[in-house]
């Protein structure tokens, strides 16, 4: 975990890697925001027999959050996203794929609700 100087986190969030989470410089983020790259088992049938805890933990790749982000609360980030610079995160949503830079995304899954103009 890479984490960037002048961010501030709110109470209660959950950020767990077994690969890379990689936040830059001056994000802020909500209270109970989870940022994950990985998951229990690789969601194939033959693991579906074993408890979620006992499955051996995979990832499906990298987290890149990108310089001046604003996650909002109870936002999860799933493994293998970028969220690009400059971006509003906005609260409870689910980022499941990656956000170009300078966009304000919701919902779940979040989606782009507006692109911000330099």
């Amino acid at each position: 975990i890479i984490i960037g100087t002048n961010c501030n986190f709110g109470a209660w969030n959950h950020i767990t890697a077994i690969h890379q989470i990689t936040i830059g410089n001056g994000c802020l983020t909500g209270k109970w925001v989870t940022i994950t790259d990985n998951a229990h088992g690789a969601n194939i049938i033959e693991e579906c027999d074993t408890e979620p805890a006992l499955r051996k933990l995979t990832s499906k790749g990298p987290v890149i959050i990108k310089d001046n982000v604003w996650i909002g609360d109870k936002v999860t980030i799933l493994p293998g996203v970028t969220i690009g610079t400059g971006c509003i995160i906005g609260a409870n949503s689910t980022v499941t794929r990656d956000i170009p830079d300078y966009c304000i995304c919701g919902g779940n899954p979040a989606q782009i609700i507006k692109r911000i103009n330099k």
